[in-house]
């Protein structure tokens, strides 16, 4: 069963971003669907499912929202709600390292049923993004299946990608063919050698 709670008692990730349709739509008519929430220890409510939402309905000037109140779950709610949608890799990695924190092994999440081990170590993956490309994964702004392939490029290149206006499968390409070009010798140095 849903309640209305404040929006000023939800605890959301710092950075959490929103597409702009989703705002639109929130705003022309609220939040269709309750997002899932577990009390804090500190007060308020942990947003575990449904955190773009609410930071629509607070850029779009919501009080309430309607919200399902989960008294024994956790991040591994997280986990589970992505399984059934689209992905959002960098939310359930941040799922999974909160259980991780909370002393579960890998092996422990993956019998819980959250998440098999191999899902919960290509995850770990992502770790290896940059934080601002990181934040465009977690906004929707890149695709998941391409946030695997820049987290394998190195920093620098990745900061390469900040400056397109939109990162795709193409741009993506472009920067590892860049990088490979980079690493091999100029014929010329190679003549000059001999």
């Amino acid at each position: 069963m849903s309640e209305n709670i404040l929006v000023s008692d939800l605890i959301i990730p710092p950075g959490t971003k929103v597409r702009a349709g989703l705002l639109k739509s929130v705003k022309a008519r609220g939040i269709l669907e309750p997002i899932l929430v577990s009390p804090a220890s500190s007060g308020g409510y942990i947003v575990r499912d449904g955190r773009r939402r609410v930071k629509a309905a607070i850029e779009a000037g919501l009080e309430t929202v309607q919200a399902v109140v989960l008294e024994d779950g956790g991040p591994e709610i997280t986990i589970l709600t992505h399984a059934t949608r689209s992905e959002n890799p960098v939310a359930e990695l941040d799922a999974i390292q909160e259980l991780q924190r909370s002393g579960m092994s890998e092996k422990e999440i993956a019998a819980a049923g959250f998440a098999p081990v191999s899902r919960i170590r290509r995850l770990a993956k992502l770790n290896r993004l940059v934080p601002e490309l990181a934040e465009k994964v977690d906004a929707g702004e890149i695709a998941a299946n391409l946030a695997f392939e820049i987290a394998n490029l190195p920093p620098q290149i990745q900061r390469g990608l900040l400056d397109e206006e939109k990162i795709t499968a193409e741009t993506v390409r472009q920067a590892k063919y860049a990088r490979r070009q980079a690493a091999i010798p100029d014929l010329a140095d190679l003549v000059g050698e001999a």
